[in-house]
This record gives structure tokens, C-alpha cells and sequence, in this order.
């Protein structure tokens, strides 16, 4: 395989890892820094969205509403998070940014 081939079945696979992976709230499961940030998920929509089309494409209608119900349930995931004013909180917290308290 040449390197880009090869690049596209690592891609391909770890698509379907985290396809099995998410829970049933769309969440990735967390760990290490990056645990309970909102950029998770929204990563995680964008991935599922490109494999639904992807899916689609190749005729795997099956895997595509696979990948398109994984967007769907991680982009609610996100919108979850959204303060009074429409922006999100980049930490599930809902910790008020503007408190004295650290």
C-alpha cells in the first residue's frame, strides 16, 4: 500500500472504533487533558459526518445512518452545553467564567 492508502484504512478504522465507542449521549469517553471539553464532540460530529457521506457513497446505506445518527447524537451532545447566552461552556461544568471563585 502506498502511504496515502494506507493513511485512509488507519482513518477508516478509527472512524469505526469511535463509532463503537461514543455512548449513548454522544459523549467520546474522556481521559487526559482534553477530558470534558466540548472540542470532543465536535470533532466527533464533523468525523461521523464525513463517514455518513462516505458510506453513503460507496452504497453502504447501513453504516452511513450508522455514522449520521453518531453526528446527530453528538452534536446534542454539544448543544447540551450552551450558557444563557447561546455560546458553550468549553468545560462541562457549567462554571460561571466571570466568578471570583478558582
Amino acid at each position: 500500500l502506498s502511504n496515502a492508502e494506507e493513511l485512509s484504512v488507519l482513518l477508516d478504522r478509527g472512524a469505526l472504533v469511535s463509532l463503537l465507542m461514543q455512548s449513548p449521549w454522544g459523549e467520546l469517553p474522556t481521559g487526559g487533558r482534553s477530558s470534558q471539553h466540548q472540542w470532543n464532540e465536535a470533532v466527533q460530529t464533523v468525523t461521523y459526518e464525513i463517514y455518513a457521506r462516505k458510506m453513503a457513497q460507496s452504497g453502504n446505506v447501513v453504516m452511513a445512518k450508522a455514522f449520521k445518527r453518531a453526528a446527530n447524537l453528538a452534536l446534542g451532545s454539544v448543544r447540551r452545553w450552551r450558557n444563557p447566552a447561546g455560546a458553550l461552556f468549553i468545560v462541562k461544568n457549567r462554571f460561571d467564567p466571570r466568578s471570583e471563585e478558582r
